[in-house]
């Protein structure tokens, strides 16, 4: 029997070891590298599994708001006209007592028989009066009644013309302006 003398084999024995130890080092590491790596994944896609279901959340919040606002746009809406009604009542009601006054103006100094089938006054003074007469002299003591007026002044005869069917008389237009007096409330 022959004995193998193995000189190396201390050393050989101690590198294996030490190899091994490294690789088993090496090993650890990246299996706790990797386990840290899983860890943060899963807490990401946690987060993110929350953060959708916050989104969700918001959406549907946002849903409800936006059904609600459009519940009171319409309700808003209504308010709003109403508010817009009210103002031009409250202009119409102002105005009124200035219109009263200034038609008791031209009604005082109307010649009775002459029938006015439209007037039309304007802040500025500028009347437009559209009427009938039974004859011309009926029209001419309606003009003269005007120009007696103080706040009556610049009346112009536009036109006269023969009524149509079955009364007869004249129709006339005419314009004149009112003094800015006679729309103060009396």
């Amino acid at each position: 029997m022959t004995q193998e003398i193995n000189l190396l084999q201390d050393k050989a024995k101690g590198s294996l070891y030490q190899w091994d130890h490294k690789q088993n080092l090496i090993i650890i590491i990246l299996s706790a590298v990797l386990i840290i790596v899983a860890a943060g994944f899963g807490g990401l896609m946690g987060l993110n599994i929350g953060k959708v279901k916050q989104i969700e959340q918001v959406k549907q919040e946002n849903a409800v708001v936006a059904g609600e606002l459009a519940k009171s746009k319409s309700n808003l809406t209504d308010a709003i006209s109403y508010q817009a009604q009210t103002e031009n009542l409250k202009v119409l009601l102002d105005n009124h007592i200035y219109f009263s006054t200034a038609i008791k103006e031209i009604t005082s100094y109307m010649y009775k028989s002459a029938t006015v089938d439209m007037i039309s006054v304007e802040l500025s003074g500028k009347v437009h009066v559209e009427g009938s007469a039974s004859s011309y002299s009926e029209i001419g003591k309606y003009l003269l009644g005007l120009y007696s007026s103080k706040n009556i002044s610049d009346v112009n005869l536009l036109s006269t013309s023969p009524t149509q069917g079955e009364e007869s008389g004249y129709k006339f237009s005419l314009d004149f302006l009112l003094a800015p007096k006679a729309f103060q409330a009396p």
